[in-house]
Order: C-alpha cells, then sequence, then structure tokens
C-alpha cells in the first residue's frame, strides 16, 4: 500500500503483425518480422506513470534505475550502463 504501481494491460482480442521497423534492436533485423500476433499490450505503467499506450512510447527516456543481478558483487559501470541502454 502506498507503493506506486508497476503494470501492463494486454488485450488477448488485438491482432496485428510484427514490424521490425516499430522495434529497438542494434540487431537491426527481426526474425519475427510479418508474423502475425494475437494479443496486444495496451497500457503500460512504470512507478504509476504511462511509459507506453497502444504502442507508443509516452515516458521519459532514461528514466529507469539499474538494478543488480542477484548475487552480483557491484552495479555496473556507468560505462556497461550506456553500452546496454543507451
Amino acid at each position: 500500500m502506498g507503493s506506486d504501481a508497476d503494470l501492463v494491460l494486454f488485450d488477448p482480442a488485438r491482432a496485428g503483425v510484427v514490424d521490425e521497423r516499430r522495434l529497438h534492436s542494434r540487431a537491426g533485423y527481426d526474425p519475427f518480422n510479418g508474423f502475425a500476433l494475437r494479443g496486444l499490450l495496451v497500457l503500460t505503467l512504470a512507478r504509476g506513470e504511462v511509459i507506453a499506450r497502444d504502442g507508443q512510447f509516452e515516458g521519459q527516456v532514461a528514466a529507469g534505475d539499474i538494478s543488480c543481478a542477484i548475487g552480483a558483487t557491484r552495479a555496473p559501470s556507468a560505462r556497461t550502463a550506456v553500452h546496454y541502454f543507451s
């Protein structure tokens, strides 16, 4: 109680097609490009704020926190974070 919500709303009745031009990947391609999908995300909330709605990003860039993996002895360096999250 009293905490912000992280929530994803999913509509199993919505249909769509994977479009690699809309994905964020360093590879430049997606093996699922053109695949028909049934069920799409409608809304994503992080810390109680809308991050994405109907496939459109509405959040702030670089608004997240870096968490250590379970068992890690230290947080990743800023250089590592830039490599993976930029």
